[in-house]
């Protein structure tokens, strides 16, 4: 995929995804889970500023939740959206599953 002149790679092959998909209804259809989130990585090398990026992406879609890691030598992360997640006040039992 080309974006900005980016050669972006997706963690993901189309039918592997596709894959994943079909899984997930599985699971729905069993009862076994009630909602999942199948997000991909992307990665590309740029020879710009990382932090022009995010702020570009910043512009284009200004979420407030939006994050900006600098990990030095081990790369960048930028995430459009960043997750909220709940404190819970008693224990559940979580399954993890592998796609």
């Amino acid at each position: 995929m080309k974006f900005l002149n980016f050669d972006i790679q997706s963690n993901w092959k189309k039918k592997e995804f596709e894959n994943a998909v079909l899984l997930a209804k599985d699971f729905i259809k069993k009862g076994d889970i009630f909602q999942i989130v199948i997000s991909q990585k992307f990665n590309t090398q740029i020879n710009n500023e990382p932090f022009d990026l995010y702020r570009s992406l910043r512009m284009v879609n200004p979420s407030p939740y939006m994050s900006f890691f600098d990990f030095g030598a081990h790369g960048i992360s930028l995430v459009p959206v960043l997750k909220l997640w709940l404190k819970l006040k008693k224990t559940i039992k979580v399954k993890l599953l592998q796609f």
